[in-house]
């Protein structure tokens, strides 16, 4: 990738298009930033969107911590036990803080999350996608747009 750019940049200087070149070096930043924006709101969404097509659901009790940073363990369908300890508001079994409803994928037990409805998943995944699209768009502009309007007439 770094080889591309690179290239990209020795294009336009050999060509004498220094504002191009100057778009297509600057325009890194603002498409890493987007893209690491996106990161979290796209893992939710994938996380919510693989959890309710094929995860279980099961009662996790407390482990051990305090305040939001609470540890939770929960038996597989195997038997064995597995510590999940996620920092988003669990949904509390009956009111009960010591027992959570946990969704657990099986052919990945890592990928473990306490349950949610959608509308929650929404609201954490629309902060990064209303803050990562403009700076997204904004790279996408400055570097791959700059190379094409260059190449084709």
């Amino acid at each position: 990738m770094l080889l591309v750019h690179l290239g990209g940049l020795t294009l336009f200087l050999v060509a004498g298009d220094v504002a191009r070149a100057m778009l297509w070096g600057l325009g890194v930043l603002p498409l890493a930033f987007g893209a690491l924006i996106l990161t979290p709101g796209a893992t939710w969404v994938y996380d919510w969107l693989v959890l309710n097509r094929r995860g279980i659901s099961v009662m996790a009790s407390y482990a051990h911590g305090f305040g939001n940073k609470r540890a939770f363990t929960y038996a597989e369908r195997t038997g064995t036990s597995t510590r999940s300890s996620r920092t988003c508001p669990p949904k509390h079994y009956r009111g009960d803080p010591s027992r959570i409803e946990i969704v657990f994928d099986p052919q990945c037990p890592s990928r473990a999350r306490p349950a949610l409805p959608g509308w929650h998943v929404a609201l954490q995944a629309s902060g990064p996608l209303v803050l990562g699209l403009p700076f997204l768009a904004a790279g996408l502009f400055l570097v791959p747009y700059q190379m094409v309007d260059f190449l084709v007439p």
